[in-house]
């Protein structure tokens, strides 16, 4: 259902709503046993190392410098984040810290279930984040786009009036 909605990451956040719709509603949360757990986070960091081959490593290499300095700073922003809000909030470091920092639902919520943070606080702020990001970008880069396609005209017109007033001066003629 949540894929037919065009939600973000459907398949983590679908059945997120209807497990915290139950709960909102009293039903008792289910609870699953350390080893599911594990399993789950297991089978989440295989896929992700599957998705890593010869090709990936090549194009990060030639990239490392723009990576690395962008990621650095993603990372410091994100920790200054997450300790301010930590420390105007009643949430935990943990919480806030993961909370706060990007990454995947599913990546970001097993790491918090890892280091006994609050997985469900994670998984709402990052869930927030991602549907803000993922309503908020396309809108910026269509008004941006938008912008840039004006961009020549107003360059054109701008260079056209310079000729203008160049042939002007250079004639001695005096606009009519």
């Amino acid at each position: 259902m949540a894929e037919r909605l065009n939600i973000p990451a459907a398949t983590i956040i679908g059945p997120m709503l209807i497990v915290g719709l139950a709960t909102c509603l009293g039903l008792t949360p289910p609870s699953f046993p350390t080893w599911f757990k594990v399993g789950a986070q297991s089978i989440i960091g295989a896929y992700l190392g599957l998705q890593v081959d010869r090709a990936t490593i090549r194009r990060t290499r030639a990239m490392a410098w723009p990576i690395t300095v962008s990621t650095s700073w993603l990372l410091v922003s994100a920790l200054l984040i997450g300790y301010v809000v930590a420390r105007l909030t009643r949430i935990d470091l943990y919480t806030s810290l993961i909370g706060t920092t990007p990454g995947g639902i599913a990546e970001m919520t097993a790491m918090a279930g890892a280091v006994n943070a609050d997985v469900a606080l994670v998984a709402t702020l990052q869930t927030f984040r991602l549907v803000t990001a993922n309503v908020s970008i396309p809108f910026l880069a269509r008004r941006q786009a938008a912008q840039d396609s004006l961009a020549p005209t107003r360059i054109n017109n701008m260079e056209s009036a310079s000729s203008t007033s160049r042939e002007r001066a250079r004639t001695g003629s005096s606009p009519r």
